[in-house]
């Protein structure tokens, strides 16, 4: 058996110890310098430090996923992608193909987290994931709840709002044939009424 050996220093577990404690998984600087109470060039010192030695990963310009102790020391670790979505963007909802996937309502499973929101948004690819992130207007966004994973909340559109995106905009679910198996999938747990209000 091989010992490796990481070392941290004080700023270093400080801010790991205080994440896992706090149960965030995904962290802002702002949220490093809240931990940590030190100055700004510090805290992008001790981010810095913590990714070269694989404790952290940037998602997104000073957006950070926290791997776990438990990912041992290789690190390699995958956070579900729907909690990843909250922190890097406000008003949003996970819809589309992913909602589809997430309700049960299709076999397929996408490799793109499909998220509607009111904001211009640049897609985003992390890891084998890529967020697409498609533009609504605030008249047609609206049909989403909140669902839970891990420790963590999310916005996913209802399972009606999921098959009304997907006859609007077919392209972001495989077709107008794999919406319409998801209303054939879901009979029983879709609400008729709502669907066509």
């Amino acid at each position: 058996m091989i010992t490796i050996k990481i070392r941290l220093g004080s700023n270093e577990l400080r801010l790991l110890f205080t994440l896992e404690e706090e149960g965030i998984s995904v962290f802002s600087i702002k949220d490093a310098k809240r931990i940590l109470k030190t100055s700004t060039p510090s805290v992008w010192n001790v981010v810095y430090r913590l990714k070269k030695k694989g404790r952290i990963e940037e998602i997104e310009k000073g957006k950070y996923l926290l791997i776990p102790a438990r990912a041992g020391y290789d690190g390699s670790w995958s956070e579900i992608p729907y909690l990843i979505v909250p922190y890097i963007i406000d008003v949003y909802y996970i819809g589309f193909w992913t909602a589809l996937n997430y309700w049960g309502m299709t076999e397929q499973v996408p490799n793109v987290v499909f998220i509607a929101t009111t904001q211009r948004k640049k897609d985003l690819d992390y890891g084998d994931t890529r967020f697409e992130f498609i533009t609504l207007s605030k008249k047609r966004f609206f049909g989403f709840v909140e669902e839970k994973a891990a420790r963590s909340t999310f916005n996913i559109s209802s399972r009606e709002k999921t098959i009304v995106d997907c006859m609007l905009y077919p392209k972001y679910c495989g077709g107008l044939d794999e919406a319409i198996k998801g209303i054939w999938n879901a009979r029983n747990e879709l609400d008729f009424v709502k669907l066509l209000e």
